[in-house]
């Protein structure tokens, strides 16, 4: 972590009572919360009363545990801290709340961007169990996503992080190509990022799809139904498994495959030859 710097001041209230600031300053962030409690006993309460972290700064603290995946993502906007609880024995107990509002990621080098970034998520913290859980689902929005080869917009994602460093997605949908694409609920590993995804179609325009497997296809119009597997790992990259795509009706459709000398003749069985003979 950059360099924290901690103050507390405390000051008595009556009796036993006493109230304590607490201010912590590092690079790209600072938070400032206070607590009133019982000096003896160490029972009473505490409140976040501001948090803010620099997205860029506190990304590069933690691309490194998210693998080669994260190198060269820079990120932009302002996380906030809010949340309370009560204090036990002096140590809290509560929930803390984490939100990112015209965030963005992006990546010079590859020509990618997420823009318009929300992400709100809960957490419930026991300092006495050295326990930090979801105390509800995750939810990412993104506004638009533009890469070298296609767009898409109003990216929704929902899931509960899990202590094991998984995402249990619950839904996941985008935009694309005038069509919409759905993700069903599964265990996302985070770090590093590996994705195994089952993915349902609904009139997405298969230009888009020409731009994700230009070795495959050379062109295509008409947009398409369908289901099918995908996977992403920084070792094996992208990979589409098993699945379905059904041409609409409802607009003219047009497929062509990229020429690949070979392709059909390598797949016939062998032919006979022609025999030559002296004729009686």
């Amino acid at each position: 972590f950059p360099g924290i710097q901690w103050h507390m001041s405390v000051r008595m209230i009556d009796g036993t009572r006493a109230h304590a600031d607490i201010a912590a300053d590092a690079t790209g962030g600072r938070l400032r919360a206070g607590a009133d409690f019982d000096v003896v006993t160490g029972e009473g309460s505490w409140k976040i009363t501001a948090g803010e972290l620099d997205a860029a700064t506190w990304f590069a603290v933690i691309a490194p545990k998210l693998g080669t995946t994260a190198s060269g993502i820079h990120a932009v906007g302002t996380l906030r801290l809010t949340g309370g609880g009560t204090l036990k024995q002096r140590r809290p107990i509560g929930r803390v709340e984490l939100t990112w509002q015209g965030g963005a990621l992006r990546h010079a080098g590859q020509g990618w961007s997420l823009d318009d970034i929300e992400l709100r998520g809960a957490y419930d913290v026991d300092a006495q169990a050295y326990a930090v859980t979801s105390a509800g689902p995750l939810e990412l929005t993104v506004r638009t996503i533009t890469t070298t080869r296609f767009g898409a917009r109003n990216v929704l994602v929902r899931g509960l992080l899990n202590g094991d460093g998984t995402l249990a997605l619950s839904e996941a949908r985008v935009e694309i190509a005038g069509g919409e694409i759905r993700v069903d609920p599964c265990t996302v590993q985070l770090t590093p990022l590996k994705l195994d995804l089952n993915l349902h179609i609904d009139r997405v325009g298969l230009q888009d799809v020409v731009a994700l497997v230009p070795a495959a296809l050379s062109d295509a119009r008409g947009r398409a139904d369908g289901e099918v597997r995908v996977s992403w790992s920084a070792e094996e990259g992208f990979q589409i498994g098993a699945g379905s795509l059904t041409l609409r009706n409802d607009e003219p459709a047009i497929v062509r495959l990229t020429a690949t000398p070979g392709f059909l003749t390598q797949r016939l069985p062998a032919r006979d030859e022609p025999r030559v003979g002296q004729r009686h």
